[in-house]
Protein backbone atom coordinates (compact mmCIF):
# COMPACT_ATOMS: atom_id res chain seq x y z
CA UNK A 1 0.00 0.00 0.00
CA UNK A 2 1.66 3.57 -0.66
CA UNK A 3 1.72 5.86 1.81
CA UNK A 4 1.51 10.17 0.48
CA UNK A 5 2.74 12.67 2.26
CA UNK A 6 2.31 16.51 0.61
CA UNK A 7 4.01 19.47 0.95
CA UNK A 8 1.84 22.92 -0.92
CA UNK A 9 4.06 26.05 -0.45
CA UNK A 10 5.02 29.21 -2.70
CA UNK A 11 7.83 30.59 -4.53
CA UNK A 12 8.85 33.78 -6.12
CA UNK A 13 10.23 33.45 -9.66
CA UNK A 14 12.46 35.77 -11.72
CA UNK A 15 9.59 38.29 -12.60
CA UNK A 16 8.79 38.49 -9.22
CA UNK A 17 5.63 36.38 -9.71
CA UNK A 18 4.17 34.11 -6.82
CA UNK A 19 3.78 30.97 -7.65
CA UNK A 20 2.50 27.95 -5.92
CA UNK A 21 3.99 24.19 -5.55
CA UNK A 22 2.89 20.93 -4.45
CA UNK A 23 5.85 18.64 -3.22
CA UNK A 24 4.46 14.54 -3.10
CA UNK A 25 6.58 11.97 -1.56
CA UNK A 26 5.19 8.85 -2.39
CA UNK A 27 6.21 5.67 -0.32
CA UNK A 28 6.25 2.60 -1.76
CA UNK A 29 7.17 -0.77 -0.26
CA UNK A 30 9.55 -2.90 -2.09
CA UNK A 31 10.92 -6.42 -1.64
CA UNK A 32 13.79 -7.11 -4.24
CA UNK A 33 17.85 -6.32 -4.34
CA UNK A 34 19.35 -3.58 -5.75
CA UNK A 35 23.18 -3.83 -7.22
CA UNK A 36 24.68 -0.11 -5.85
CA UNK A 37 27.91 -0.80 -7.54
CA UNK A 38 27.15 -2.08 -10.37
CA UNK A 39 28.29 0.65 -12.65
CA UNK A 40 31.28 1.97 -10.47
CA UNK A 41 34.85 1.08 -11.25
CA UNK A 42 37.09 0.80 -7.98
CA UNK A 43 33.25 0.67 -5.86
CA UNK A 44 33.98 0.42 -2.09
CA UNK A 45 34.23 -2.17 0.26
CA UNK A 46 30.57 -2.47 0.62
CA UNK A 47 28.30 -4.88 -0.09
CA UNK A 48 27.57 -5.07 -3.63
CA UNK A 49 23.64 -6.40 -3.17
CA UNK A 50 21.47 -4.25 -0.82
CA UNK A 51 17.98 -6.08 0.14
CA UNK A 52 15.80 -2.99 -0.83
CA UNK A 53 12.78 -2.69 1.65
CA UNK A 54 10.98 0.65 0.36
CA UNK A 55 11.46 3.12 -1.59
CA UNK A 56 10.44 7.05 -1.18
CA UNK A 57 9.60 9.01 -4.11
CA UNK A 58 9.47 12.60 -4.35
CA UNK A 59 7.43 14.16 -7.30
CA UNK A 60 6.84 17.79 -7.82
CA UNK A 61 4.08 20.25 -9.52
CA UNK A 62 4.78 23.84 -10.41
CA UNK A 63 1.90 26.06 -11.10
CA UNK A 64 2.45 27.96 -14.89
CA UNK A 65 1.94 31.40 -14.38
CA UNK A 66 -0.40 31.69 -16.81
CA UNK A 67 -2.44 29.06 -15.29
CA UNK A 68 -4.86 29.22 -12.30
CA UNK A 69 -3.92 27.39 -9.45
CA UNK A 70 -5.48 23.77 -8.52
CA UNK A 71 -4.11 21.82 -5.26
CA UNK A 72 -5.97 18.95 -5.60
CA UNK A 73 -4.95 18.96 -9.50
CA UNK A 74 -1.34 19.76 -8.75
CA UNK A 75 -1.34 16.74 -5.87
CA UNK A 76 -2.15 14.45 -8.88
CA UNK A 77 0.88 15.97 -11.05
CA UNK A 78 3.10 15.58 -7.94
CA UNK A 79 2.69 11.78 -7.79
CA UNK A 80 1.80 11.24 -11.40
CA UNK A 81 5.86 12.29 -11.39
CA UNK A 82 6.85 10.38 -8.49
CA UNK A 83 5.56 7.41 -9.74
CA UNK A 84 6.40 8.19 -13.36
CA UNK A 85 10.64 8.39 -13.08
CA UNK A 86 10.87 12.26 -13.09
CA UNK A 87 11.33 12.80 -9.67
CA UNK A 88 13.73 11.71 -6.75
CA UNK A 89 14.48 8.46 -5.24
CA UNK A 90 15.89 7.50 -1.96
CA UNK A 91 16.13 3.60 -1.47
CA UNK A 92 16.37 2.06 2.05
CA UNK A 93 17.15 -0.78 3.68
CA UNK A 94 14.49 -0.81 6.77
CA UNK A 95 11.15 0.43 6.42
CA UNK A 96 11.66 2.02 9.70
CA UNK A 97 13.62 4.85 8.33
CA UNK A 98 10.69 6.11 6.18
CA UNK A 99 8.76 7.75 8.66
CA UNK A 100 5.77 10.50 8.85
CA UNK A 101 8.71 12.85 11.28
CA UNK A 102 11.07 11.65 8.39
CA UNK A 103 9.87 12.77 5.01
CA UNK A 104 8.09 15.89 6.25
CA UNK A 105 11.42 17.04 7.52
CA UNK A 106 12.81 15.63 3.70
CA UNK A 107 9.56 17.54 1.76
CA UNK A 108 10.62 21.04 3.63
CA UNK A 109 14.06 20.50 2.67
CA UNK A 110 13.29 20.04 -0.99
CA UNK A 111 11.32 23.32 -0.87
CA UNK A 112 13.20 25.34 0.84
CA UNK A 113 16.27 23.93 -1.92
CA UNK A 114 13.34 24.27 -4.67
CA UNK A 115 13.04 28.27 -3.75
CA UNK A 116 16.78 28.63 -3.85
CA UNK A 117 17.50 26.89 -7.14
CA UNK A 118 14.04 26.62 -8.82
CA UNK A 119 16.07 25.32 -11.83
CA UNK A 120 16.24 22.24 -10.07
CA UNK A 121 12.78 21.03 -11.17
CA UNK A 122 12.28 24.10 -13.61
CA UNK A 123 13.94 23.10 -17.59
CA UNK A 124 14.89 26.24 -18.93
CA UNK A 125 14.09 28.32 -16.01
CA UNK A 126 17.96 29.82 -16.29
CA UNK A 127 17.37 30.29 -19.59
CA UNK A 128 14.13 31.95 -19.28
CA UNK A 129 15.42 34.46 -16.50
CA UNK A 130 18.33 35.58 -18.62
CA UNK A 131 16.17 36.31 -21.03
CA UNK A 132 14.07 38.31 -18.79
CA UNK A 133 16.32 40.22 -17.38
CA UNK A 134 17.93 41.15 -20.35
CA UNK A 135 14.39 42.66 -21.64
CA UNK A 136 13.17 39.38 -23.84
CA UNK A 137 9.95 38.03 -22.67
CA UNK A 138 9.60 34.57 -21.78
CA UNK A 139 7.24 32.53 -19.76
CA UNK A 140 8.81 28.95 -17.78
Amino acid sequence: MLKIEYLCDKFVDYRNKEREFVLAAVSIPMRGVADLWEHVKDAPKFPNLLDVEKVLAIGMSIRHPEDSYNEEFGKRIAVGKALKGKGKYIIVTDPGLVNTKMVTALLQQEAEYFKRNPESYIAGYTRAAKKWKSGETSES
